[in-house]
């Protein structure tokens, strides 16, 4: 089913990988997390009186909500709040940057991650996993004195300059990069 996904989203990525413990080749998988950089689009602007304006979108993002109105995916929902054990509400995490879905057929959830170029590698380190290598990176980040941040615009690892200097941010060529930068020795996703 990952594939499947992948397969749908290529075109419209820059970069994509399967991550997560499907990469890690784990017996026991929860869900698919995909990583990618999504390439844009221009297409007519529905609020333009005339309709010759264009506006920039996200590619994959039309791709993933083609998805949805065929049925293969949908938003997956979580309880925000209980009364007596029953959930109340339910809210989405759909953004730019983070969208949890659940495959329709089989209701195995899918987690999408979207990224920059810049900030691909420790994004992919970072939900690759495991839970115990991620600390291990943040841990030994710390212990040098920067703030590992895997996150879109995160800007990887940064610090602050002081004494009225910008902060510092440290990008990442390649996983290896990721663990070498903290002094760790690098691990092969299925050793993680």
């Amino acid at each position: 089913m990952g594939e499947r996904i992948v397969e749908a989203l290529s075109p419209v990525c820059a970069r994509i990988q399967i991550a997560g413990s499907l990469r890690r080749k784990k017996e026991l998988v929860g869900d698919v997390e995909i990583v990618y950089v999504p390439k844009f689009t221009e297409v007519p602007n529905p609020q333009s009186l005339f309709g010759d304006e264009l506006m920039r979108v996200n590619a994959a993002d039309l791709i993933i909500q083609a998805l949805i109105e065929r049925g293969a995916l949908a938003k997956r929902p979580k309880p925000s709040s209980t009364l007596a054990g029953r959930p109340q509400n339910y809210v989405f995490t759909w953004g730019e940057w983070i969208k949890l879905a659940v495959a329709v057929k089989t209701g195995v959830p899918v987690d999408l991650f979207a990224t920059t170029q810049e900030d691909w590698w420790n994004v992919l380190v970072c939900r690759t996993g495991s839970a115990e290598s991620n600390t291990r990176i943040a841990g030994e980040a710390l212990r040098r004195g920067w703030q590992w941040n895997p996150s879109p615009s995160g800007g990887g690892f940064r610090r602050e300059a002081g004494n009225g200097r910008p902060e510092e941010f440290v990008r990442m060529n390649s996983e290896q990069e990721v663990f070498e930068f903290v002094g760790l020795k690098y691990l092969e996703p299925d050793e993680r």
